[in-house]
This record gives C-alpha cells, structure tokens and sequence, in this order.
C-alpha cells in the first residue's frame, strides 16, 4: 500500500476535511493517441476506505495497491529510474473552524520522492501525567525501513499465484496471502498549516488533546 501522512497545526482546526489523491502519467490509447497527462483517481481514504478525515491529529491516508491500482505494475527499481515518469498529487480540502471558510493544500510527489518500504513512525502519545493526547510534530516525517518485496505488485501477485499452484499440486490445502493485496508499503508525507505545504524537520511542536 502506498501511505501519506497529513497533518494540522493550528490552532483553529480543520472540519469536514477530506482527502483525494491523483496519478498524472503518459498513456497510449488502443488507437495509438498519446495522452501526455493522463489522470487516474486514486482510492484513498482511513479505516477502510474512508476518505473523511476526523482530523485532531496527524492521520496516515492509505492507497491499497491492487490490480486497478496506477501503480500496481511499479516496482522498487522503477522509483529510481530516471525513464520512470508520473506525478501524484494529493489534495486536501476542509472548513476553517473559526471563520467558516473553505481552505485548500495541494502537494504532489514524484518517484524519486517516495519512499519504498518504509513506515510512518509514531508521533501521538498518551500523557498519563496531563491526562491527554500529545502529537510531536518534530517526527512527523521520520520513517523506519521494514522487509519489504522489491517487485512490483503485478510480479508479487503472479509469485502467489504460483505458490498457489505449486501447494495444490501436492494437494497441500492452506493457501498463500490473497492476490488482490501485495505486501508493498510505499511512504510519502506532507503536513498542512496555514493552507500551504511546511516541511521544516527542525521545528518541534507539541499540542495536547484531552
């Protein structure tokens, strides 16, 4: 699956907030036309497939990378060649709480932006001293590496498939991990404040929610 995290900090929160993500690439059509930006909508959303956010503290937003996934056929190796070409650009909208209006953040990434096998590390704790929530936003971009598959979710799904095979031949009746879900975790972040992107890693802001 492919993670982004998102984040608020100010004091005003953002309400009714929403998130969508966009993959942008070239395509040939079956008549030969090349569409230099071809958009593909992309199923994002939290606990399972929710695209609102309840958005009091950092969230991770996830894209489930299965077989209508745009990048179901990239693989680890394909982030880092220069040839690999596509855009994905995530757009976060909701209501200001204190004056009502509309607000808007956009950032978009390119493959050699993301990050292959990494997971968010945690930022919200439990205070048992405050009775309260507290988020650390100096580690809101810190990752840690996990084992991951190199392959592209395509070749991991036809690994599968043919373990699958190979298991039913000897008539072994436990099945492998379901085809429809690779193992890839793929990581990007961005952060939200003020309706403009804020990637600073040495500032440090600790809010507490009770």
């Amino acid at each position: 699956c492919l993670k982004f995290r998102v984040g608020d900090m100010r004091k005003t929160h953002i309400i009714g907030a929403k998130v969508r993500a966009v993959f942008i690439s070239s395509k040939v059509t079956q008549e030969g036309e090349l569409l230099p930006h071809y958009r593909t909508e992309m199923k994002v959303g939290i606990d399972g497939g929710n695209q609102n956010l309840f958005f009091i503290w950092p969230t991770t937003v996830v894209h489930h990378i299965t077989p209508d996934s745009p990048l179901f056929d990239i693989s680890a190796h394909d982030l880092v060649d220069r040839t690999t070409e596509f855009e994905i650009v995530v757009v976060l909208e909701g209501t200001i709480e204190s004056t009502g209006q509309i607000t808007q953040a956009r950032s978009s990434y390119l493959p050699n932006e993301i990050l292959w096998g990494h997971r968010f590390e945690p930022v919200v704790e439990y205070d048992k001293e405050r009775s309260g929530y507290e988020v650390d936003y100096s580690g809101f971009h810190r990752t840690f590496i996990v084992d991951t598959p190199l392959c592209s979710g395509r070749d991991l799904a036809e690994i599968f498939r043919s373990h699958d095979r190979r298991e039913s031949d000897v008539g072994n009746p436990y099945q492998s991990s379901p085809v429809s879900t690779p193992v890839i975790t793929i990581t990007l972040c961005d952060e939200v404040n003020n309706s403009r992107n804020v990637k600073d890693h040495n500032d440090k802001t600790i809010e507490s929610y009770g």
